[in-house]
């Protein structure tokens, strides 16, 4: 059985990236400050899963990011039965999985009234992470995770990407908005707007959305270049190499 390089090479680069995805991931959680509404949301089922069942909340947000993408890929399977969905699946286990993994190594998520320096830096950290690693997978071409095929497929209907973008940040957020209040209101009577909890959503929220969304632009640019570079050069080389002979 031949086995094909480019593909061994573009896998690891995809692992690469997802290691990143899931070290931003839990880096932006463990700030308190806000992540993005996707993220808020696994969060959110995995406070409510350890103040019901007890466990890990950093390993659990894994788990429920898994059982996010599974039935999203479950739901997209329903409308439009393609194989290449079973690779979408793959996808999110590998990323869940890494999420889990990384999760072992942060404590519960900072707990402050007054925003700490040390916040700052694990939320900026994250959404550079992120940025990054969605920038890596990318890159290999290799099937997107299930929400990604998500905003391909609205894009396909709207052709609008910033509308069908906005729609399932939009549906994300009221999602995750939800999830925190039933939360609350399992461990504490909600007597005013101060008893909820928004230490995954607040105006970093936004900040996470707009930066991410950014530097993957900038970071894309950048490896795009560097690719061109690397073609560039073997080929010069294997016309020199050429020429010799």
């Amino acid at each position: 059985m031949k086995i094909n390089k480019n593909f061994i090479i573009k896998l690891i680069v995809h692992i690469i990236g997802s290691i990143f995805i899931g070290f931003g991931v839990q880096s932006i959680i463990y700030s308190s400050l806000g992540a993005a509404p996707l993220d808020a949301l696994t969060a959110y089922l995995a406070k409510i899963h350890v103040h019901l069942f007890s466990g890990n909340l950093q390993v659990i947000v894994g788990l429920y990011s898994l059982t996010i993408g599974t039935l999203l890929t479950l739901i997209l399977f329903l409308f439009r039965r393609e194989k290449k969905l079973i690779f979408t699946w793959l996808n999110i286990a590998l990323v869940a999985g890494i999420i889990s993994l990384w999760g072992i190594l942060f404590k519960n998520p900072i707990e402050s009234n007054s925003i700490t320096g040390i916040q700052i830096v694990f939320g900026v950290v994250g959404i550079i992470s992120i940025a990054f690693g969605v920038s890596l997978t990318i890159t290999t071409g290799l099937p997107p995770g299930p929400h990604e095929e998500l905003l391909n497929r609205y894009d396909e209907r709207l052709n609008n990407l910033f509308l069908s973008k906005l729609i399932i940040e939009v549906t994300n957020l009221i999602m995750a908005v939800i999830t925190m209040i039933i939360y609350v209101s399992l461990t504490t009577s909600i007597t005013s707007i101060r008893d909820l909890d928004f230490t995954q959503i607040g105006y970093f929220t936004i900040i996470t959305v707009i930066g991410i969304s950014g530097l993957v632009f900038v970071f894309n640019f950048v490896i795009e270049k560097i690719q061109k570079y690397i073609h560039q050069k073997r080929k010069e080389d294997e016309d020199e190499s050429k020429s010799v002979y």
